[in-house]
């Protein structure tokens, strides 16, 4: 299986200390070295860059295509680490991107890449047996300030029969 990921999945899920559940669920990660650089680099001292940086089952690859990136940095309003994300998917075909930027999702929807969030993962370690509650997760999310809009809350919670 081969499963790609952003920077935002591995900060959020890091700062509640659900990181293993990528691991348990897809086994190896891959990052572009922008999502490194965002995470482990420049996040030093924060959620996610010593997890990250100490998950041998992370996973970093190169972008081939530089002129691609360069194309969709001068095209689109997605940051650099999505915008790797989203290259090296066209690059690999993964299963999944794990990607929470809306407009990073449309644009890795609109052009067929299979896309799934952190809810995403949750509701699928959830569908697995690896937690009890997407519910407590979910919660302890939005404690440490993370956004969750409440449809895709509510869905959620819905969709795990919580």
């Amino acid at each position: 299986m081969i499963v790609l990921s952003n920077a935002t999945p591995l900060i959020n899920l890091s700062a509640i200390g659900y990181l293993d559940l990528l691991r348990t669920l897809f086994g190896t990660i891959i990052i572009p070295e922008a999502v490194y650089q965002e995470v482990v680099v420049d996040g030093q001292g924060r959620p996610g860059a010593t997890e990250v940086g100490n998950a041998s089952w992370i996973m970093r690859q190169s972008v081939t295509d530089q002129r691609a990136v360069q194309q969709l940095m001068n095209g689109t309003r997605l940051k650099r680490g999505e915008i790797e994300v989203i290259i090296l998917a066209t690059e690999r075909q993964p299963d999944y991107l794990i990607l929470d930027d809306l407009a990073a999702r449309r644009y890795a929807l609109k052009n067929q890449l299979p896309v799934i969030g952190t809810v995403g993962v949750v509701l699928a370690a959830k569908a697995q047996h690896l937690i009890a509650s997407v519910k407590q997760p979910l919660d302890a999310l939005i404690a440490a300030g993370k956004y969750i809009h409440s449809d895709v809350y509510n869905e959620a919670l819905r969709r795990a029969g919580e």
